[in-house]
């Protein structure tokens, strides 16, 4: 399925998210999924399986370029995200972004929420594609359409008023579930979406699992403001930073954690 990339750029600025389903089908479909079988048991140069709570996962490393070249050749998966299309669209809709320096492959199948609904501490956009048919009873992806925009705005400031990144006020209350978009779909579905919008995966139910791969390109962190960068790690990591003071006022639903996982204890 050929992409029309000025649609999905338009798109992106408008929602922060655009849905493409039956991107990738039949043998190739067939290829991703025996693949990502193989990759969450088998160790091999680049590749490395960890332990993740609703389940197992993987990650194909792409940020050397010998282990660039070696998995575009050789893994299906990275090849499928290392493409011209997708280099075109970060390139354009993220212009400082580096683009896909690894692959994500995540099986869940534990009965449990996946994530909290959050945006991610380090702006990036991310490409996912669904292994399986989705939909809310096997944890499907859901997004509030447009929420990209505020926090944006928000977690910039929050970075030149000294601001730790992993320390910012980002998960919102069970409530804002209301206002989100789930992604009901089919296999082989392509989720393309800027990570400052508010996002979440879904609630696994028993008996059901979730297979999918994303790779993602990462925008770099902004640099405190002057002053900002020099104050003590103490005070950078206090609730009496600037800029947690300034997220009492800015983001008064937003709850402090860090960490956005509800699959992570604590």
């Amino acid at each position: 399925m050929d992409l029309r990339l000025d649609q999905v750029i338009e798109t992106l600025h408008r929602d922060g998210i655009s849905v493409h389903e039956g991107y990738v089908s039949g043998d190739r479909l067939d290829a991703l999924r025996d693949e990502f079988e193989r990759y969450l048991v088998k160790a091999d140069d680049g590749i490395a399986q960890f332990d993740h709570r609703p389940g197992r996962a993987f990650r194909i490393a792409l940020d050397e370029p010998h282990l660039r070249q070696r998995n575009q050749e050789h893994s299906c998966i990275a090849s499928m995200f290392l493409n011209e299309s997708f280099e075109k669209i970060s390139s354009d809709y993220l212009p400082n972004a580096e683009f896909c320096n690894e692959v994500l492959g995540t099986n869940e199948f534990r009965a449990m929420p996946v994530t909290d609904i959050h945006f991610d501490t380090q702006r990036s956009l991310k490409f996912m594609i669904y292994l399986d048919d989705t939909s809310e009873r096997n944890g499907a992806f859901s997004y509030i359409k447009g929420s990209q925009r505020r926090n944006t705005s928000y977690r910039k400031l929050f970075a030149r008023l000294g601001g730790v990144p992993e320390l910012i006020p980002n998960a919102l209350p069970e409530t804002h579930r209301a206002r989100t978009v789930s992604i009901e779909a089919s296999a082989g579905t392509l989720i393309i979406f800027d990570t400052d919008g508010l996002h979440a995966g879904g609630i696994l139910q028993p008996g059901t699992t979730r297979r999918v791969v994303r790779a993602q390109c990462k925008v770099r962190d902004h640099e405190p403001w002057g002053i900002m960068k020099l104050m003590p790690y103490r005070i950078r990591h206090s609730s009496f930073n600037p800029a947690m003071l300034y997220s009492r006022i800015a983001a008064p639903d937003f709850r402090a954690t860090k960490g956005t996982s509800r699959a992570h204890p604590g």
